[in-house]
C-alpha cells in the first residue's frame, strides 16, 4: 500500500512539475480574478467579496508554495545524486 501511495505521490510531483501544468494554473486564476466572476461580487454583502478573494489568494498561494516545495525537493535530489 506505501507502494501505491509513493506512486501516486511522486505522478503528482511530475505532473506539478510540467510547464502545461503551470500554464493551467495561470490561465485559470487570471479567469478566476476576471470581471465576469467579480461582477457578481457586486449584488451582495461586504462579507462574501471578503471571502471569495482570501479563498482565492489562499488557494493560489497554496498552489504556489506547493509548486515551489516541489522544484526545491526535485533541485535537492539531483544535486545528492
Amino acid at each position: 500500500m506505501d507502494d501505491l501511495k509513493l506512486n501516486k505521490l511522486t505522478k503528482i510531483a511530475k505532473m506539478i512539475d510540467t510547464n502545461a501544468y503551470r500554464l493551467f494554473i495561470l490561465v485559470f486564476f487570471v479567469i478566476v480574478f476576471s470581471w465576469p466572476y467579480m461582477s457578481f461580487l457586486e449584488q451582495v454583502d461586504y462579507v462574501v467579496p471578503f471571502t471569495y478573494l482570501f479563498a482565492v489568494w489562499g488557494l493560489c498561494i497554496l498552489v504556489l508554495m506547493i509548486g515551489s516545495r516541489n522544484k526545491d525537493d526535485s533541485n535537492d535530489s539531483k544535486n545528492n545524486g
